[in-house]
């Protein structure tokens, strides 16, 4: 059985991933169209919100098998991206490789969620 802190993080990570999938089509769009507005307002508080998600996931990682090292490589990738201006990859990396990982993890969590 979770304890209420437990519940607590592992709702909160939920919480997390749909809202992040709820807004990666604009984050996909904006790189697509090259909106260097909107790529500047989303870039930031997806950078902190992954690396807060990294250390929820690692806090919680008795009750699931979910590890970021699964997307460790396609963030490489994606700094890489970033980093070059290639909007198409960077696009095309968040619709095929991190949405549906965060989409499969947001399942996951929400089956602990749902047996305790």
């Amino acid at each position: 059985m979770l304890k209420d802190e437990q519940v607590e993080i592992l709702t909160s990570i939920k919480d997390y991933i749909s809202n992040v999938t709820d807004m990666m089509p604009y984050v996909i769009n904006a790189y697509r169209i090259a909106d260097i507005a909107k790529i500047s307002e989303y870039s930031l508080p997806l950078i902190e919100g992954f690396e807060w998600l990294n250390e929820a996931i690692s806090l919680t990682n008795q009750f699931h098998d979910i590890s970021m090292s699964e997307i460790k490589e396609i963030f490489e990738e994606l700094t890489d991206s970033m980093q070059y201006k290639d909007y198409v990859l960077t696009a095309d990396l968040f619709e095929f490789e991190i949405l549906p990982k965060l989409e499969e993890w947001n399942k996951k969590i929400s089956d602990v969620l749902e047996i305790n």
